[in-house]
């Protein structure tokens, strides 16, 4: 019975370890999207230099997190974020509209995917 109590409290552990797992993914990934769309929303007023200064944020919280991702996550999920961060920055730097809202439009989705994955539904389960 002992083997039972024991078993049961590690699954339990396991669980709940996954739901604050997913909950952290969840609000990093909405913090990182929120920077993301208002850099956007600068350059639609000309503002590069809050644009660049909000996307940059967003890239240091990326950093700081990129670790953790990378163990909870699918490498090429993290990898991907990872690239499109440069190639935002690049069109950043030289002041191209069109491609920079494209990539960054870029860059949200595959975010916001991080956060897709990881939700607790019936798709993910199965």
């Amino acid at each position: 019975m002992k083997r039972l109590w024991i078993s049961a409290a590690l699954l339990l552990v396991i669980f709940l370890g996954t739901l604050f797992s997913t909950y952290q993914v969840k609000n990093i990934t909405t913090d990182l999207s929120d920077k993301l769309n208002r850099a956007e929303e600068a350059v639609t007023h000309d503002d590069w230099a809050t644009a660049e200064q909000l996307t940059r944020s967003a890239m240091e919280r990326w950093q700081q997190v990129e670790g953790y991702f990378s163990v909870v996550l699918c490498h090429a999920d993290t990898d991907e974020v990872s690239t499109a961060f440069q190639e935002v920055l690049g069109f950043l730097q030289y002041r191209s509209s069109p491609e920079y809202d494209s990539a960054n439009g870029t860059l949200v989705a595959k975010v916001e995917h991080l956060a897709e994955i990881e939700q607790l539904n019936w798709k993910n389960l199965l």
